[in-house]
């Protein structure tokens, strides 16, 4: 996927974070058209709305944030996810793995 998006270009720091995170997601030698399409118009057009550009990717690849809990608690208001760890986590747990110590 990443030869056939070679040729064009994006200087949206937005849609350079995005593909940044699909690069760590997306199975290599998997082809996916509807990725494919997406990742090509947030290159050409760039992303309209960071956050909307991360959850459709994700969607995309199969981790919906909608339906999304804490890896940890099991919180539904998510504010990361961490492709290292494949979960999703809250603020606070999110919190607690950066800075080691929970902040409540």
């Amino acid at each position: 996927m990443a030869e056939a998006l070679s040729e064009e270009k994006t200087k949206s720091p937005a849609a350079i974070r995005v593909l940044s995170l699909a690069e760590s997601l997306i199975p290599l030698e998997q082809p996916d058209i509807n990725m494919f399409a997406f990742l090509k118009s947030l290159i050409v057009q760039g992303a309209e709305s960071e956050a909307k550009s991360y959850a459709r990717l994700l969607k995309l690849a199969g981790f919906d944030p909608e339906a999304a809990k804490c890896g940890v608690c099991g919180r539904a208001e998510i504010a990361y996810f961490s492709p290292q760890d494949i979960m999703f986590l809250c603020a606070p747990c999110l919190r607690k793995r950066t800075t080691g110590r929970e902040n409540n």
